[in-house]
């Protein structure tokens, strides 16, 4: 009996003496049809056991045995980068297989970092503009000293609309904490103030209680060398009160003939005090400069005013180490450095990724006939 066999078959059955795998053809005979029957042999994994680890000074030696006439395929669920580096710079001995991957990630640095220094710009252009601003708030100050006071840059401040708004909305709050850095609270500032508070008070008993008479003119006059004496008079308070009552009792000024009669005492002193505290540094220098006792005797108005504006420029010598608090971090923003961070990380671990199929692919591709190079 002839059989005519398909080159398919024929190639089976070859391959069973190659493979040692006996197929056991066998003819089916039939009236009606005739059949010759076989098993195909079909090609499988096979795995052999080795070793867990080796030095890495074997590794190459050790890869090229165990892919000798075999197909390198790499498990992408069980290898990561690392491992990845490791198996091309110790195994493979090609680390320029890595150069695309650490050319991208340079990259992606070198951009990370032009962002850095660019934030890092706009934060130095905003903390100007934040000066800028405190600046102005204080021309706004000094403006109510009017024309007793001389502004050090009488250049006029202007800040673009936009922004001005992007640092509102960049420094949530800025504006506030501006106008609490620029707040007064020089000690020296407030015992003046208080001390001229107490003046005005002792000043205006007198002149209500004692009796007008012909001499209107020597009584105001005396009231403002009083007034000037006990205000540049840096004493205690009690102290201050007990001198000026004994210097008014002993004067021998008719108008003050009631004055033995006058009572200053500790409610002055708290009223002071509760209207040093009650009234802002604005009212206070609007009714300083508008104080109408020195109207004609505009020499003592000036050396007093002046005393202020002199302690207002020396308290305004801090003024930049206390806007320090509320500027951005030039050197070293937690903030801004977290997220930039955290950016690069990002873009890093997408490039690892992309990179890490890629790599394998190319590995694969190179290694696809079992030898290594």
């Amino acid at each position: 009996m002839l059989v005519n066999l398909s080159d398919q078959i024929k190639t089976e059955i070859n391959n069973q003496i190659k493979d040692d795998i006996p197929l056991h053809p066998i003819v089916v005979e039939s009236t009606t049809n005739q059949s010759f029957v076989t098993r195909r042999l079909i090609k499988k994994n096979s795995f052999e056991p080795s070793a867990l680890f080796v030095f890495k000074e074997e590794f190459p030696t050790d890869l090229k045995n165990k892919l000798k006439d075999h197909y390198l395929r790499i498990d992408r669920k069980k290898m990561d980068m690392k491992a990845l580096r490791l198996f091309i710079k110790y195994g493979l001995k090609m680390e320029n297989l890595l150069d695309p991957l650490q050319e991208a990630i340079t990259a992606a640095k070198k951009r990370n970092d032009t962002r850095k220094n660019r934030e890092y710009d706009v934060i130095v252009e905003d903390i100007e503009i934040i000066k800028q601003m405190a600046s102005i708030k204080l021309r706004a100050f000094e403006s109510y000293f009017g024309k007793y006071i001389v502004q050090e840059n009488p250049i006029q401040i202007n800040i673009n609309n936009e922004d001005l708004k992007r640092i509102q909305v960049k420094y949530s709050g800025i504006e506030n904490q501006i106008e609490e850095k620029i707040k007064i609270d020089s000690k020296k500032w407030k015992k003046m103030k208080k001390r001229y508070n107490l003046t005005c008070i002792v000043i205006k008993n007198m002149l209500e209680k004692i009796n007008e008479t012909e001499n209107n003119d020597e009584m105001t006059k005396s009231a403002i060398k009083t007034f000037q004496d006990m205000f540049n008079d840096e004493i205690s308070s009690k102290k201050l009160l007990e001198k000026y009552k004994q210097k008014t009792q002993q004067s021998k000024l008719n108008w003050v003939s009631d004055a033995k009669h006058l009572i200053f005492g500790d409610s002055d002193i708290k009223k002071a005090k509760q209207k040093t505290n009650d009234k802002s540094d604005v009212e206070f220098i609007r009714e300083l400069v508008n104080f109408k006792l020195f109207e004609g005797h505009d020499n003592i108005k000036e050396n007093i005013i002046n005393t202020f504006i002199k302690e207002y420029h020396e308290w305004k010598k801090g003024i930049p180490n206390k806007l320090q608090v509320i500027f951005p971090n030039t050197q070293h923003n937690k903030q801004l450095e977290d997220n930039l961070r955290r950016e690069f990380e990002k873009e890093k671990e997408e490039t690892e990724k992309y990179m890490f199929e890629k790599i394998c692919d190319e590995i694969e591709n190179i290694n696809k006939d079992g030898q290594v190079s």
